[in-house]
């Protein structure tokens, strides 16, 4: 049997106003462009390890208290956004790794998403609908 279909889902961040969240000061930094670390976020709750990709060297940056995946950072704002697979919700993350919710109308909280980036100021989330044959 195999799966036949996949989904993308893309959920617009421009509509995010940075005046309704609190960590608007905790921004990610590093000289203007994206940060030069990469990082992995992985585990229930999630750990984050801080990544240095040219030389593989990898560090634990933080525990946090949900468990989020499907990660992108926005170039536009500078966070981290995800899922929170504990509390079925779109997440903003701060340098700092604390996390708030972002509403999202009509997005389906009855699956998990397991991979997801931001680009041009959308959030996409990828899932997999299976329809066997």
């Amino acid at each position: 049997m195999k799966c036949l279909r996949h989904s993308l889902l893309a959920c617009s961040l421009a509509l995010v106003s940075t005046s309704a969240y609190s960590i608007i000061p905790h921004a990610f930094t590093d000289n203007g462009g994206c940060p030069s670390d990469a990082f992995l976020f992985q585990g229930n709750p999630t750990v984050v390890y801080k990544m240095d990709l040219s030389s593989g060297f990898y560090q634990l940056s933080d525990t946090m208290a949900s468990s989020i995946n499907a990660v992108g950072f926005n170039e536009s704002d500078r966070y981290i956004y995800g899922y929170d697979t504990t509390n079925l919700e779109v997440v903003r993350i701060n340098q700092l790794f604390d996390f708030e919710n972002v509403s999202i109308s009509g997005l389906d909280t009855t699956t998990s998403y397991p991979t997801g980036d931001v680009y041009n100021n959308k959030y996409y989330l990828y899932k997999k609908i299976c329809r066997y044959v």
